[in-house]
């Protein structure tokens, strides 16, 4: 009896490679223009998940999911946080804008 579960879609060696590469190119080009954090901490995520091809069932299986969840969720948190600040960053633009054009009209 096969007691682990069988994944909806497997992905063979080459493929995840592949869709590596992609995410690579993506994340860097995306970094180079915004250069977010979160990019950065996707990036490292998403290479290392590559590792699950090369890593035994036991506890090194274990401390890469671990690492993989860590990740992820340092990328919400990070989005979060740049958020907040692009808005905040956002009003006080629109507040001095504001003012000035108060100024003007005085």
């Amino acid at each position: 009896m096969n007691m682990h579960p069988t994944p909806l879609i497997s992905l063979s060696l080459p493929v995840h490679i592949g869709f590596m590469i992609i995410s690579l190119i993506v994340l860097l080009l995306c970094y180079k223009a915004k250069k977010q954090l979160h990019q950065l901490l996707l990036l490292a995520a998403i290479l290392s998940s590559g590792l699950i091809y090369f890593v035994q069932p036991g506890i090194s299986f274990y401390i890469l999911a671990f690492e993989e969840i860590a990740l992820f969720i340092s990328v919400i948190v990070c989005m979060i946080v740049e958020s907040r600040k692009a808005k905040t960053k956002a009003a006080n633009a629109k507040h001095k804008a504001q003012r000035y054009a108060e100024g003007d009209n005085k």
